[in-house]
């Protein structure tokens, strides 16, 4: 039972890391819009900065809940080691 576990943890894990690489992808081509961009009108600018602060706030989360899993498989074997991101 408890490797049937540790596998579902893992899973989840690869998922939330694939999710949140997606996050991190999204957050550096914002970034760039902003700083490639000069000809941006104010309106514009403030959605995109609007719309960094909103997928920072995703990756945040998924952050913790990715620490939240690793807990959970360090708890389930204590050699466990996970470095993947």
């Amino acid at each position: 039972m408890s490797n049937l576990v540790f596998y579902f943890f893992m899973d989840k894990l690869a998922n939330l890391d694939s999710m949140l690489q997606d996050y991190l992808d999204k957050t550096n081509f914002i970034m760039s819009m902003l700083h490639c961009h000069s000809a941006l009108t104010e309106n514009q600018r403030q959605l995109i900065v609007s719309l960094l602060h909103q997928t920072q706030e995703v990756e945040v989360c998924l952050v913790r809940e990715r620490q939240l899993i690793l807990n959970v498989l360090r708890d389930l074997n204590p050699n466990f080691q996970y470095a993947v991101l």
